[in-house]
């Protein structure tokens, strides 16, 4: 689970970013750091554990679902990971 938010969120940086969500993309990725190690001392329910993995998950077949070009009108194509 943490190994698939951390290289969510990293393949986050790939991505033409302004300054405020750069700012915002090191946050979440502090904010994995601090998962990581509230997990692994087990300052957190296991409940509480589950649903983050079910977020992770999603997230993680939003992500692959972007993988593709967006067709937003015939012959244009919006490519979020910079290809065209």
């Amino acid at each position: 689970m943490l190994d698939d938010l951390l290289a969510s969120v990293t393949s986050l940086s790939a991505l033409p970013l302004a300054a405020i969500e750069k700012k915002q993309l090191a946050e979440a990725q502090k904010g994995v750091g601090i998962l990581t190690k509230r997990l692994a001392n087990g300052d957190m329910e296991s409940d509480t554990a589950e649903k983050v993995g079910q977020i992770v998950a999603t997230m993680k077949k939003k992500i692959i679902l972007l993988d593709h070009p967006l067709q937003t009108a015939p012959g244009r194509d919006i490519d979020i990971h910079g290809k065209h």
